[in-house]
């Protein structure tokens, strides 16, 4: 009977809060190398501190300085279990990480890398100097250690000379697919936004495309639902409330489990990334659009949707520039799905493009 690989995934994100994206694309990414017949190791933080977790067992400990902690107690464990594949969400090329690629590489296990966001952008900080600078002094030199890089983002076949596989973000959610109900009362669509509320997400367009909408259509009824909270929530609040639509736009704060479930369920069309254009970007896969399609919600998007086929009924494309949404429009698009069965193509595409062990087969 043939044993089963091992790997390790190694992720400086806290694998305690279930209601984080990334966690639950972690967990989803675990749930397919499962599939794909590996013994799962995971090293992340906790909420106290770090910890190594399998099947059977947690080793953890206490921490104060996180990123520290797990880079030394997955240096000082690694060696313990003969691992075939380490899987490392990519954390900055400290050399701590250096260490740990060496030591990884020593006793002989495949490394590859996953970078969630390219090209990466760097925060306008101290921090962000100092990664971008480290970055730039140890990209080069991974190459010896690191097999494949696996990145989300613009199509590049090489990133420092290390062979780069373009993928898409699959599906996370442990639900079944949900046909959304098709609501021909225009007039009471509910949109939804379930965002961390940063720049690139564009808020601030939707925000302004239904302000347009009312001044023409003011007796309307239809909603914008916000689900999260981050660094411009506080300045969305506030032209929601100049533009007097405190009773139109709605902010939820963070929801999940059956709360988020009845916000998706009230909701008609979903809003992803509509200001990624802002750092630059062009192709994407959010993970939020993942959550839209699960529950057979269309959605708008200024992006090209990695993994996912061109010029699809479901998918409302708008302009990758900073104007207003143009409601009346999206609305339009809606429409048109109402003689189509939009849910069939959905279904296909998670089953055969988005689901984690069919994109990480490439993983071995």
């Amino acid at each position: 009977m043939m044993m089963n690989k091992k790997i390790l995934y190694f992720a400086l994100s806290n694998l305690e809060d279930r209601s984080d994206g990334v966690t639950q694309k972690i967990y989803g990414q675990i749930k397919g190398f499962k599939k794909n017949n590996y013994d799962c190791y995971i090293a992340g933080y906790t909420n106290n501190g770090v910890a190594i977790y399998s099947k059977s067992d947690v080793i953890g400990k206490k921490a104060r300085f996180r990123r520290w902690s797990l880079i030394d107690l997955t240096l000082k464990n690694v060696d313990k279990v003969k691992f075939d594949v380490a899987y490392i969400r990519f954390a900055h090329f400290t050399p701590g990480v250096m260490n740990l690629l060496k030591k990884m590489s020593r006793l002989g296990i495949r490394i590859y890398i996953e970078i969630p966001s390219f090209p990466i952008k760097y925060s306008k900080s101290i921090k962000g100097f100092l990664y971008h600078q480290l970055d730039k002094f140890y990209f080069p030199k991974i190459k010896k250690y690191v097999c494949k890089i696996l990145s989300v983002g613009e199509k590049n076949s090489h990133i420092s000379g290390i062979n780069n596989i373009n993928i898409p973000n699959g599906i996370n959610s442990n639900i079944n697919y949900i046909k959304k109900a098709y609501n021909d009362n225009y007039d009471t669509l509910n949109f939804i936004s379930v965002s961390a509320m940063y720049i690139t997400h564009g808020n601030d367009r939707i925000i302004k495309g239904f302000k347009n909408y009312y001044d023409i259509h003011p007796n309307s009824s239809i909603k914008l639902h916000f689900v999260g909270s981050g660094n411009e929530e506080e300045k969305l609040k506030q032209m929601v409330g100049d533009f007097e639509l405190v009773n139109t736009v709605i902010f939820h704060g963070k929801k999940e489990g059956k709360e988020l479930e009845e916000l998706y369920s009230l909701c008609d069309i979903g809003v992803s990334a509509i200001g990624i254009h802002r750092v630059g970007y062009s192709y994407a896969s959010p993970l939020k659009s993942k959550d839209y399609l699960m529950r057979g919600i269309p959605f708008i998007c200024s992006y090209h949707e990695i993994g996912i086929p061109e010029n699809q009924p479901f998918i409302f494309n708008v302009p990758s520039n900073d104007d207003p949404i143009d409601i009346t429009e999206v609305i339009s698009n809606y429409k048109r799905l109402k003689s189509i069965n939009y849910h069939k193509e959905i279904e296909k595409i998670i089953s055969n493009n988005l689901n984690w062990a069919h994109i990480l087969k490439v993983v071995e």
